[in-house]
């Protein structure tokens, strides 16, 4: 049996996306859990929404109530979409992933973990202590985990360049991991001379299933859609807009901007917020263009055989580039302080995609190997 720990509990498509390939590749070996692990940092990170109806629950159908009611719904107009698209997360993972019960602390982790073969701490950032409340979380790094369990860790990832002295204390931690992959080259390379054990780099799970797996969640209903050009940004680009909207004059499209952010994008565009892990997967596939700084909107633009071009995020690039460049597919890359690239940038899908495959096997035969005796 084989469990996962990773950031599926976050409302973000990339979370949820990793999580559920990871699941379906081990599941696919063995039976597959993967531990439903709910920190107060997420919890906190998660507490976005001051729902007005708890005004009236509080105070009552009264004046202060009412006050308050109005309040709320001016400062989040949106809380009702917010709802509904947590829902939708909800579902996608109920439908999709067996989980354990929920471990609200690492304490109750450590005491009433499930009793398993083989541990999968990974994917995402769960080593960038900025997103684990300021320090490394030893769920991810598989302390809780004791017998003759094997301890793994895959494709994890930092999400952004580490200080000397943050490396070394995450290289004392990984220590006591059986096996280590990551997701970014350069960590890799940084951290093998300070661990003394080999270290991998892989592909982030998303890639672990092919195109036609992901398939089953894409609507093909016949309808005639229009056509539009993509945006999906984590952080504010000027670049990255202007660049959408020459795109779109060119190709007679409108713009289509489901960023979980207000991107300052303006003119003919379609704004869809908050959505949900189907609901991008369909954004991507029906998209003619992607322009993202964004790495799963990178990755599904790849396997989905799209165009694309992406831009550099700011903090978090690194895996972008390495990505990319691994592929061949520098060009696609607008680096942060590159001119804007006024130009259609197509794809020839067929090396890339044997590029792609190679790298796909190498990573599956690292999980496979999980599972052999002596290894």
């Amino acid at each position: 049996r084989a469990g996962i720990i990773t950031f599926h509990c976050v409302y973000n498509v990339g979370a949820a996306l990793q999580t559920f390939a990871l699941y379906h590749t081990l599941e696919s070996l063995s039976e597959a859990v993967l531990v439903d692990y709910y920190p107060w940092y997420h919890r906190v990170a998660n507490h976005i929404f001051r729902n007005p109806f708890n005004a009236l629950r509080t105070h009552g159908i009264n004046k202060k109530g009412i006050r308050e009611f109005f309040y709320l719904s001016c400062m989040d107009c949106r809380f009702l979409q917010k709802r509904r698209s947590v829902k939708k997360y909800q579902k996608f993972l109920d439908e999709n992933i067996k989980r354990t019960r929920r471990f609200y602390s690492y304490e109750e982790l450590k005491e009433g973990k499930p009793v398993l073969d083989v541990w999968f701490a990974g994917s995402d950032q769960i080593w960038n202590k900025d997103l684990t409340g300021k320090s490394l979380d030893d769920a991810y790094l598989l302390k809780f985990v004791d017998g003759a369990a094997k301890k793994i860790s895959y494709a994890a990832s930092v999400g952004r360049e580490m200080e000397q002295e943050e490396l070394y204390t995450l290289a004392e931690s990984v220590k006591g991991l059986d096996r280590i992959s990551v997701r970014e080259q350069s960590l890799a390379d940084r951290l093998s001379s300070l661990v003394q054990k080999p270290i991998e780099t892989v592909l982030d799970p998303t890639f672990l299933l092919e195109k036609s797996e992901w398939m089953r969640f894409i609507e093909r209903d016949g309808k005639d859609r229009q056509k539009y050009i993509l945006v999906y940004a984590l952080e504010k680009n000027k670049r990255l807009n202007q660049y959408a909207k020459w795109l779109a004059k060119q190709s007679a499209s409108k713009v289509m901007d489901i960023s979980p952010i207000d991107t300052g994008i303006s003119g003919r565009v379609k704004k869809k917020s908050f959505v949900d892990p189907v609901s991008f997967l369909n954004a991507i596939y029906h998209a003619d263009y992607i322009v993202t700084n964004s790495f799963h909107g990178t990755a599904f633009s790849l396997i989905f055989e799209k165009d694309f071009l992406t831009f550099a995020h700011s903090a978090r690039g690194e895996r972008m580039r390495s990505l990319l460049r691994e592929l061949e597919l520098d060009e696609n890359l607008a680096e942060c302080d590159a001119k804007i690239p006024f130009e259609i940038r197509h794809i020839a899908y067929r090396q890339v995609n044997l590029r792609l495959q190679k790298m796909r096997q190498r990573s599956l035969d690292f999980i496979e190997r999980a599972f052999e005796k002596g290894w």
